[in-house]
């Protein structure tokens, strides 16, 4: 029997997608409503100071990571006894990077802001935004695990929930922030970490209740928690350097730039972490049946799903991706009152690394279902690392201006998933021409004629139509065209002939439940 359960991942898509939608345009909301409450410098100081907390959540990020895969991989097999064993093993870990969390929080980290970042005249606000941050992140910690159960058993519906209420809470805390408090920066740091603390509530008062291998024991040694050990081990150091790819870059520009520039870079990483967060929906929702099928052995399933997941992944940002990158200054004009300067730009070069970025999931997902991640971890880790020391060159002896920390990422973005292209084949044994042939050149195929039409219509019909139609109009029609033309594209030419079979099918079932319903 099929260990693929295609309706159900059809189904879990669907369902996170109309949720968070709904995240997507409060998150998107909320941002600026920040923004305006705060002003630049103090959002600026915010967002570097979480540039710093970011360097300790590779720790949250790998458990994460490595919590999902052994809590799949017990599920595929049906050892509900080794699923308790990995889950309370894994909870005595947690504790202890909690422990390391506030250690190195409040000693290293807590020197750095100090000594080191820019604040602008705000010390003692930075101070206090800092400590809630690192208490925020403790929080976030500890959630993993039960964040990790929820996904493996593709219980979507209450991650979604779970997920609209963090976005709700984070408007209530925007809003507020318009009628309450002297100094709006420190209000706004506690508020978020009783929001954190909150959420963490939530997802472990669900697996209390529902799941038993939730309830703790005090088990220890074997063979599941020395797999869960060198696994975490080496997935620590790839989600390292990711981190670093982000925080790194963060505090890199606030340390010879000043924090007047991590706004628009905030406000660039918020669109482009909104609009993928549809995308890593749809992932997360995959990601439990790739681990699942190599569990059981069905590999030609395994390989089937990991080249539909990687096309359908990078589809699902291309489509937004196009209207938002040709029509980005009326899109932030939209969004925000004042745009900040380099934002346009910074948008635009943020979403070229995340259309990159968008194949690493799938790879990445089939190296870690062997659970024989060492290579892999070395090679992308090292790859993304150099992106910190080069930038850091680029900024402290040649000069060179704040936007070449996105050309150095999108850069070596690209190394890296040549790397993970050569592990994957390597460790599954899946083969990787024919990924190349029927995956890497049909979407770069769908990309360039995606750009080609709206691009023409803004370069040439635009300005032709100018004076017989409003600009607003026209700009809108723009967008309408790319959406549509690439959503056309992808239909006809980016999926196989089975794919579109599937999604007809799928269509058609959908329309005649409604119209029972009816």
């Amino acid at each position: 029997m099929s260990v693929v359960d295609q309706k159900r991942i059809a189904r879990n898509t669907l369902l996170l997608y109309i949720r968070m939608g709904l995240v997507m345009l409060v998150g998107l909301y909320t941002s600026r409503v920040v923004l305006d409450v705060l002003g630049e410098v103090d959002n600026g100081i915010y967002n570097a100071i979480g540039g710093v907390v970011v360097m300790f959540s590779f720790l949250s990020t790998t458990m994460s990571t490595a919590c999902q895969r052994f809590f799949s991989f017990e599920l595929g097999k049906e050892d509900f006894n080794g699923l308790r064993a990995v889950f309370s093993q894994s909870l005595v870990i947690f504790l202890g990077l909690v422990l390391l969390v506030v250690v190195l929080g409040e000693t290293a980290g807590l020197w750095f802001v100090e000594n080191k970042m820019q604040m602008a005249g705000r010390d003692e606000a930075a101070r206090w935004v800092y400590h809630c941050s690192v208490a925020g992140f403790i929080f976030l910690l500890m959630r993993t695990p039960y964040m990790g159960m929820i996904i493996a058993r593709e219980k979507m519906k209450v991650f979604a929930y779970i997920s609209v209420f963090e976005a709700l809470g984070a408007l209530a805390v925007a809003i507020a922030l318009q009628h309450y408090g002297t100094d709006k920066l420190k209000l706004y740091a506690l508020l978020m970490l009783c929001l954190q603390a909150l959420t963490a509530m939530a997802y472990w008062l669900y697996c209390r209740l529902f799941y038993r291998e939730c309830r703790f024991t005090l088990r220890w040694g074997g063979k599941p928690v020395g797999n869960l050990f060198r696994f975490t081990g080496w997935e620590m150091m790839g989600t390292l350097a990711g981190t670093c790819k982000t925080g790194g870059v963060s505090i890199l520009i606030n340390m010879f730039f000043g924090p007047i520039l991590n706004t628009p870079r905030a406000l660039a990483q918020k669109v482009y972490m909104t609009i993928a967060q549809l995308q890593t929906n749809f992932y997360m929702a995959v990601r439990p049946q790739i681990i699942k099928s190599y569990a059981v052995g069905a590999m030609d399933e395994m390989e089937k799903l990991l080249f539909q997941s990687t096309r359908l992944t990078y589809y699902l940002l291309l489509i937004i991706a196009v209207p938002l990158m040709v029509e980005t200054p009326f899109i932030l004009d939209l969004w925000l009152k004042d745009v900040p300067a380099h934002t346009v730009f910074f948008t635009r070069l943020l979403l070229v690394g995340g259309l990159i970025d968008s194949f690493g999931s799938p790879l990445g997902a089939a190296v870690q279902a062997t659970g024989q991640n060492k290579r892999y971890q070395i090679g992308v880790g090292l790859t993304l690392l150099a992106i910190l020391p080069c930038t850091y060159v680029a900024y402290k002896v040649l000069h060179l201006g704040v936007e070449w920390a996105f050309y150095f990422t999108i850069f070596f973005s690209f190394i890296a998933q040549l790397v993970r292209a050569d592990c994957v084949r390597r460790q599954t044994g899946i083969n990787m021409r024919r990924f190349a042939r029927e995956v890497v050149a049909v979407v770069v195929v769908v990309t360039l004629l995606s750009f080609a039409l709206p691009l023409c219509f803004r370069e040439f019909a635009f300005p032709a139509l100018t004076a017989h139609c409003p600009s607003l109009i026209l700009t809108l029609l723009s967008i309408f065209i790319s959406i549509l033309w690439t959503g056309v594209l992808v239909y006809a030419t980016g999926i196989t002939s089975s794919e579109r079979r599937h999604l007809l099918d799928y269509l058609k079932e959908k329309t005649r439940k409604q119209a029972k319903e009816k």
